[in-house]
């Protein structure tokens, strides 16, 4: 599983503020990459740049609070998320990720608050049903 995210990071880092990203965009993307091979350190300092640039980028929050929880921040992945949620109340991924803080934090009320919303944005979603 490596090899393919290797590959992914070098792809990315080439595309990153190249003609093709002049945005910066590329940047989410890759420090996902960085998070899922465990490289938070890498991780967090490029999503610090690129929501420096994009504060309001849902995607960029999200793996922000990715990276928060990995590093066993709760408080900071909490914050990322509802920040998301403020941006887009709809947002399912954030509403779970918020789920999931509480149910690590030991918030089983809070947790139930967070999947019922899930299932009120998506009624067939199995991680969910499962954290209910």
């Amino acid at each position: 599983m490596l090899e393919p995210l290797e590959s992914k990071i070098r792809k990315l880092r080439s595309l990153f503020w190249s003609d093709r990203d002049q945005e910066g965009q590329a940047v989410f993307a890759l420090a996902e990459s960085y998070r899922r091979t465990g490289d938070l350190g890498q991780a967090l300092e490029l999503l610090e740049e690129g929501l420096d640039r994009h504060p309001r980028h849902t995607s960029g929050l999200i793996v922000l609070g990715r990276v928060q929880r990995d590093r066993g921040d709760l408080d900071g992945a909490r914050g990322a998320f509802e920040k998301v949620v403020e941006l887009d109340g709809d947002n399912l991924e954030a509403v779970r990720e918020l789920g999931e803080v509480a149910v690590t934090a030991g918030d089983a009320d809070l947790a139930r608050t967070y999947f019922e919303r899930v299932l009120e944005l998506d009624p067939e979603d199995a991680l969910a049903l499962a954290g209910l």
